[in-house]
């Protein structure tokens, strides 16, 4: 529960900032809320105080951002950043001004996408960490040739790309750096800035998908069927020795859950070679740019359309219900084989046979059961929680009591550190010097 500041619009239907929308994990697709009014001054006075979005930007959970910028708005701000990108005097005032921030240029013919990022920065701001999309080993700084090092010097973006791990919800080091240094304010005020930047640049570029951009080449395709197809055979060589009884059991399994875990694990790894295969050789577009910059997605994503979806599962095994001794009346009684209990060997793009359109269902149906499950499950649970906590409070010796002034812990949290004055749970005050 936040408080909001109003702002009457038409239409009957609440409209919300996009940075608002992972802490209450609200999309747009006919979600609900409730919708207290303030009825007297008190009341007003607090939520202002204690429930004002801007003063809880900060997780109480993990001490991490949980407003921020989400989706489009990083793909635009990772783009603008990319070291390429160099624009006209006249770009960039049109650009600031479809984003709606007032702003005066330096008096200069040319600007690069990072010189309109640190425009915006406060001078008081220097960080350095390894972005979403560095590959790199090296710990610290070095020269990255993704440009995935990111650099801020006195409000300076000296090299790196912002992306999610900077500015996004959940992840963003920029942010918790900002809300330290400069306030709720500008912190707020720069969430909103640079939200509405990226979606300006985005407006500008161009953002699009197509199907060609899944399309791989004829020997990619077939190095791919050559994993799959050696991922089978290992299978049918683990069936082989189970049938013989020399297959290796593993500790604390039966013979029958050993096989299960090994061709699970001989699946999942194959996959995974597919996954390094399409990353190598998909050809660069909008969808690379969504997860490289932590936006939305993954590789799986991307290679469970491209190229092959792998093992579907029911409660975490492979499926195995249906008819007796078999999943469907098409296979032989007792078939353990791959195709037969839910691998799944085409990608969307190519096409599922009907058996792998079967299996893909029984995955589905099964999250959609455990969604709406687990959701009612969790909600229960919290508020079993909240009423058993209610009463307990931090006293200023720094004990945590209940309604009785009973001891529940001697230092709160054992270790006497808000959250949300910490730096993901850790009080990292060297930074702060």
């Amino acid at each position: 529960i936040m408080a909001h500041y109003v702002r009457v619009m038409p239409h009957k239907t609440f409209r919300i900032n996009p940075s608002v929308c992972p802490p209450y994990n609200a999309d747009f697709d006919g979600d609900e809320m409730n919708l207290h009014a303030l009825q007297t001054e008190e009341a007003e006075a607090e939520a202002r105080i204690l429930m004002d979005v801007k003063n809880n930007m900060i997780s109480p959970k993990f001490g991490g951002p949980i407003i921020g910028l989400d989706l489009d708005q990083i793909s635009g701000i990772y783009l603008l950043t990319h070291k390429d990108v160099v624009m006209s005097k006249e770009e960039a005032c049109q650009l600031f001004a479809d984003a709606g921030i007032d702003i005066d240029l330096p008096d200069k013919e040319t600007f690069t996408g990072k010189e309109i990022f640190s425009m915006l920065l406060p001078k008081n701001i220097s960080i350095e960490f390894k972005a979403n999309c560095c590959k790199c080993d090296e710990k610290g700084y070095h020269e990255c040739p993704d440009d995935g090092y990111v650099v801020i010097k006195n409000g300076v973006l000296e090299s790196g790309r912002i992306d999610a791990k900077a500015v996004g919800a959940f992840k963003g080091k920029l942010l918790v750096k900002l809300q330290r240094i400069c306030g709720n304010d500008v912190t707020k005020k720069l969430i909103d800035d640079y939200g509405r930047l990226g979606i300006a640049y985005l407006m500008k570029r161009g953002f699009s998908i197509g199907i060609s951009d899944l399309d791989l080449p004829r020997d990619v395709h077939k190095l791919i069927r050559k994993e799959i197809q050696k991922a089978e055979e290992e299978s049918h060589e683990l069936i082989r020795q189970y049938n013989e009884g020399t297959l290796k059991i593993l500790p604390g399994m039966t013979m029958a859950e050993s096989l299960e875990a090994q061709i699970l694990n001989t699946l999942a790894s194959s996959i995974t070679n597919v996954s390094n295969i399409v990353s190598e050789n998909i050809r660069r577009s909008d969808i690379i740019t969504m997860f490289e910059a932590g936006a939305k997605g993954s590789i799986i994503n991307t290679t469970q359309m491209a190229a092959v979806v792998g093992q579907e599962t029911v409660f975490g095994k492979r499926i195995m219900g249906g008819y007796l001794h078999r999943t469907l009346p098409h296979f032989a009684p007792n078939d353990l084989s791959p195709m037969s209990h839910g691998f799944v060997s085409s990608g969307f793009k190519d096409g599922l046979t009907p058996f792998e359109l079967f299996w893909n269902i029984m995955n589905g149906r099964e999250g959609l059961m455990d969604k709406s499950l687990r959701t009612r499950k969790s909600g229960y649970m919290q508020r079993r929680l909240v009423y058993a906590l209610q009463d307990l409070k931090v006293h200023s010796d720094g004990t945590v009591r209940n309604a009785h002034n009973q001891i529940i812990q001697f230092v709160a949290g054992e270790d006497m550190v808000d959250p949300t004055k910490s730096d993901w749970g850790k009080v990292e005050w060297k930074n702060y010097l």
